[in-house]
């Protein structure tokens, strides 16, 4: 190398957290028209059926539909992805956890005056906590990074197979670059 080059880390590749999301985005939509289809007839929160175990109304199909729309817009960026995951784990958190209230399994329950709009039962808790993990592990998943000097990929992402023919620095660059490369390594 003839001069100073600038050194940079950038994400590469379609992230692990966008597959996460989508994988939960597509969940949503498919539990949500599920849900719109069997409960066709009745009104938004009173008409409930049980589908594999899970009740569903037209009101949490709706839930369902907006956080799989939301999910699917969102997972085509790393980092807007990531926010899904984190909007995720709040969402269907709040939802387990007011399905414990509604069920009797936390004493206290502040919203006892709203009733059960949601038609949350005891499996549909069990769901809601999954889905909230996953959003959660959809967050912090780590990206997949690869170290470039000008427009000249110089490291693959951590994990993956050198590709033949990768350019490699040079010895004499090691010094300018070891803080970068200490920070690259350590998934920063």
């Amino acid at each position: 190398m003839t001069g100073a080059q600038e050194a940079r880390v950038r994400l590469e590749g379609f992230q692990p957290a966008q597959v996460f999301a989508t994988v939960i985005a597509v969940l949503c939509v498919i539990l949500g028209a599920i849900g719109l289809l069997r409960t066709a007839n009745g009104d938004l929160v009173g008409n409930h059926e049980v589908v594999a175990g899970l009740t569903l109304n037209r009101a949490r199909a709706l839930v369902y539909i907006g956080f799989g729309a939301l999910g699917l817009v969102e997972a085509t960026v790393s980092v807007t992805a990531r926010a899904y995951g984190v909007m995720i784990f709040a969402g269907f958190g709040l939802l387990f956890v007011w399905g414990l209230m509604v069920n009797g399994l936390i004493p206290v329950n502040p919203l006892a005056e709203r009733g059960n709009p949601l038609s949350l039962e005891l499996p549909d808790d069990g769901l809601h906590l999954v889905i909230a993990i996953a959003g959660l592990l959809t967050a912090v998943l780590p990206a997949r990074k690869a170290l470039y000097v000008g427009a000249v990929r110089v490291m693959p992402p951590p994990g993956s197979a050198t590709e033949p023919g990768t350019p490699r620095l040079s010895p004499s660059t090691w010094p300018v670059l070891s803080p970068l490369l200490r920070r690259f390594r350590a998934g920063a």
